[in-house]
């Protein structure tokens, strides 16, 4: 990549400008590659320090860090060039000021996920330093004009996320009554211990749908989000399974509703997310191949 300090003098003849307009198209693509990976690694962090600390995979979780160190790394240099090719001085300011905000919001998540994988941290914390990623990222495609995906159809994912988590509540509720009939025994304990993860992975999802939305274009990006989704959905299907034996069956069939309930809303927030894709105009074939996926999960959680 050419350091802006070797950057040629620039006339206003038709290879000068064709010259500037293929950097600039260059350095765009390289921040909209860089964006995606980093979306994509710090959601893929989110679904592996899902699981208790024993169970992480540490291998996928130090490749999802080095990705975000590398990322930072490249992120300010091209930002630097496309600004240097930018006559207005306030647009150049605030692309700078996006990508070094970027960069600034990636140092504190991985700052945050340290002591999560020692199972000494706050997952709030990093589910909220997530969180600034996805919004920085937001601003800085915006800022550059490669946004794939408008304000309203962020606001529609983000709320669909957020009515899975207010779904997981009803069926934590239902969780503790059926629980009731299981008086200490280990049955109790283990659908109690899935209620909680239950919970939990509902706060986790709505940060990785925070952290997706700016790149759910993106296959990678996607690829995570439907892990995020997935885990979720499990998380489910334990607490139905750890159920079973309830000799309530008003219990029973009220927490199998709320379990339902959760199936319908993750369907919903998959479905928003692939239409976004589709609807991109740069989406390939293989991001078009999901339709077949995703009709074939939705059928498995509503049979």
């Amino acid at each position: 990549m050419m350091n802006i300090n070797e950057l040629p003098e620039l006339g206003n003849d038709a290879s000068a400008l064709q010259w500037k307009k293929q950097t600039l198209d260059v350095n765009s693509e390289n921040i909209r590659s860089q964006v995606a990976s980093d979306i994509a690694a710090s959601c893929s962090i989110l679904n592996h320090t899902n699981s208790d600390v024993e169970e992480m995979d540490y291998d996928v979780i130090g490749g999802n860090i080095t990705t975000l160190s590398a990322n930072i790394i490249q992120l300010i240099p091209s930002a630097k060039m496309i600004s240097s090719l930018i006559d207005d001085e306030d647009k150049k300011n605030r692309i700078l000021d996006c990508a070094k905000d970027l960069a600034n919001a990636t140092g504190r998540f991985l700052e945050s996920v340290q002591p999560v994988i020692l199972g000494q941290g706050n997952k709030e914390e990093m589910y909220q330093c997530a969180e600034e990623i996805g919004k920085m990222a937001y601003e800085l495609l915006k800022e550059l004009g490669i946004l794939e995906i408008d304000d309203d159809k962020i606001k529609d994912l983000l709320e669909a996320a957020r009515a899975i988590s207010n779904a997981t509540t009803d069926l934590t509720l239902a969780a503790n009554g059926v629980s009731n009939a299981f008086p200490g025994s280990d049955k109790k304990h283990e659908l109690l211990k899935n209620s909680k993860m239950c919970t939990a992975a509902s706060v986790s999802l709505i940060s990785a749908s925070t952290v997706s939305a700016p790149g759910i274009t993106s296959t990678v990006v996607f690829d995570e989000f439907m892990d995020s989704c997935a885990f979720m959905k499990d998380c489910v299907n334990d607490i139905q399974n750890s159920a079973l034996g309830c000799t309530d069956e008003n219990a029973l069939n009220g927490l199998n509703h709320a379990a339902q309930n959760i199936s319908e809303a993750i369907a919903k927030l998959i479905n928003l997310a692939k239409l976004v894709s589709d609807d991109y105009d740069g989406a390939t074939e293989f991001d078009k191949c999901y339709d077949t996926v995703i009709t074939s999960l939705i059928n498995i959680w509503n049979p």
